[in-house]
């Protein structure tokens, strides 16, 4: 059965202290509410520890890869792919898909893809008009850009799939928990200077 929640970009904006980490803030901007939970019971009181605090929580996320040959799908994974020397197929091949073999499908339905997963690992590249594909229970989930990796991150949560790529630059790298706070901390605003007007609408934007 599909999540039923997490892989829908959050249009929430909540009430959030200014500042560079809060739980509330995280969750303006969607990340899991299974993390901010961790986060929140850990206490965390500076950046250093927020920072430390949201590696350890998402660790598992970021583990070794499946050992099965994946079938990787999503309308934007060719360029992923083509890194990878994964084989761009057309959804007809997968009929005659072997065992040993990893491929791109970037057009696929998602009954398709889920006969595929019998024998492969599925890898859903997150981005573009990928949502058909929200049925199938992924193993590795991508982001064909860094736009999409915070989507990534709640599909990944919600399916116990393991992070696999997202574009840093021209090139793409495997997500670690390094690389995501680092992302997650670069969308928070700056402590909010005394006397300043900003508000709540501006800072979750």
């Amino acid at each position: 059965m599909a999540p039923a929640d997490p892989i829908v970009p959050t249009d929430t904006a909540v009430a959030a202290e200014p500042g560079k980490w809060s739980a509330p803030m995280l969750r303006a901007y969607g990340v899991p509410d299974s993390l901010v939970r961790q986060f929140e019971q850990a206490h965390a009181s500076d950046d250093t520890e927020w920072i430390v605090n949201f590696m350890l929580g998402v660790r598992h996320l970021c583990g070794a890869l499946p050992e099965r040959p994946a079938v990787m799908a999503g309308p934007l994974s060719g360029n992923l792919a083509r890194q990878l020397g994964h084989p761009c197929r057309s959804a007809t091949d997968l009929a005659e898909l072997h065992g040993d073999a990893a491929v791109a499908v970037p057009n696929v339905t998602a009954s398709a893809l889920r006969t595929a997963g019998r024998s492969h690992s599925v890898h859903v590249v997150i981005g573009g008009p990928w949502h058909h594909l929200v049925p199938v229970r992924p193993d590795i989930v991508s982001a064909a850009t860094e736009h999409e990796l915070l989507e990534a991150l709640r599909v990944a949560d919600a399916w116990g799939a393991t992070l696999g790529w997202t574009q840093v630059g021209d090139r793409y790298e495997r997500i670690d928990p390094y690389l995501l706070a680092g992302r997650i901390r670069d969308l928070l605003p700056d402590p909010i200077a005394p006397g300043a007007n900003e508000t709540t609408d501006e800072l979750v934007r």
